[in-house]
């Protein structure tokens, strides 16, 4: 005779499977990768949509343009044919577009890397989870990811920088209209600013390179931290350890930068 006891074990325990077999576990890792031309009309604006996985953009040093994908999954290879990656002109724009049509319970992501001819503009880079990264491009963009780094190196125009989680970086660009994340630190080197801009994160450091003929109203508050302004000529109006405000030059447009729980710094680009 089974112990009713063990009975009921039984049944839970197959009651359990029953309920799992149609789920997907995780298993080894496998990937794909592709690599075409693409016609991209000069001077159409670039936007990259991604959804899972990193972006990258960089000058391809050529006339056309190359899009290399990567997509990897523990589900099996057979999900990579239900993940595709669309181009096309829409509005007199050039859109790269991940479409995921997968189930629910398992993923594919996808890496995509953008080679560029000169002559196209970058209008805004997204993924949901992953990196995005510009180098050497033109274009007053936006770069944006829920999770994840957001680093640009030697833009030709102004950039939006968000992250929900993840780090912000700029290098080399000709200037910042604004930059937020929630998790993460923010380094950023502006050399102009267009309008007033705000710098902000939650949970991290600000770091602020600012060249020294820059004329603006500059203003540095946390919560939680410090907040300072070293080699520059900055005549202070408010001046406190955890705010401070004045110009630099003759003033004009407001350059915010803010923490919650971090420090706040100004130097010298």
């Amino acid at each position: 005779m089974v112990d009713p006891d063990r009975r009921h074990v039984l049944f839970a325990c197959g009651a359990a499977a029953t309920g799992l077999a149609g789920c997907a576990f995780p298993g080894v890792l496998e990937s794909e990768q592709t690599s075409d031309e693409v016609s991209i009309p000069a001077g159409a604006p670039l936007r990259v949509t991604n959804r899972n996985g990193d972006v990258r953009i960089e000058d391809g040093g050529g006339d056309t343009a190359t899009l290399e994908i990567r997509k990897s999954t523990r589900y099996g290879a057979d999900l990579f044919d239900q993940v595709t990656v669309r181009t096309g002109v829409e509005d007199e724009q050039f859109h790269v577009e991940t479409i995921d049509d997968t189930p629910p319970g398992q993923s594919v992501s996808v890496d995509l890397t953008l080679y560029l001819p000169a002559d196209v503009p970058v209008d805004s880079v997204r993924t949901d989870n992953g990196d995005v990264q510009v180098v050497d491009i033109s274009g007053d963009a936006t770069l944006r990811t829920t999770n994840g780094d957001v680093r640009a190196d030697g833009v030709d125009g102004f950039l939006t920088l968000h992250s929900g989680n993840g780090d912000l970086t700029t290098r080399s660009i000709t200037g910042l209209d604004g930059a937020r994340t929630i998790n993460g630190d923010i380094d950023v080197a502006i050399p102009s600013i267009r309008g007033d801009t705000r710098i902000e994160t939650t949970n991290g450091d600000v770091r602020v390179a600012v060249p020294e003929d820059l004329d603006a109203v500059v203003e540095l508050r946390t919560t939680n931290g410090d907040v300072g302004v070293s080699g520059l000529d900055f005549e202070r109006s408010v001046d406190r350890s955890r705010r401070i405000r004045g110009t630099l030059g003759s003033g004009g447009d407001e350059l915010t930068a803010v923490s919650t729980n971090g420090d706040v710094r100004v130097r010298p680009l």
